[in-house]
């Protein structure tokens, strides 16, 4: 197996939101927020038991939703605008599906 020689430096960069700070943008209830990430819509880590969210990622979700961007997964492996880096082999996107762990 070879290993990866991508650096990644900018995962850590910005600061995430938690979905207590997500809901209080969006003003959304909570299962539409976790539906959301379940889908793959919004762009989402999960980091143990809980969810975080890019501010770049949650702007960038508003502003598609205006424009009317389909932002399901790509049922061939790709991540819908994701950069080549984001779908880079080594470093898939995942993105997971809500099942009552962890908190808001």
């Amino acid at each position: 197996m070879e290993a990866c020689s991508r650096i990644v430096h900018h995962i850590a960069a910005e600061p995430y939101l938690t979905p207590a700070e997500v809901l209080a943008r969006l003003r959304v209830n909570v299962k539409t927020l976790y539906r959301l990430i379940g889908d793959g819509e919004l762009p989402a880590v999960r980091v143990g038991r809980q969810w975080r969210v890019r501010p770049r990622d949650l702007d960038t979700w508003l502003r598609d939703q205006q424009n009317g961007v389909d932002h399901r997964p790509d049922p061939t492996g790709g991540t819908p605008g994701g950069t080549p880096e984001d779908n880079h082999t080594c470093h898939p996107v995942q993105h997971g599906v809500f099942r009552g762990e962890g908190s808001v």
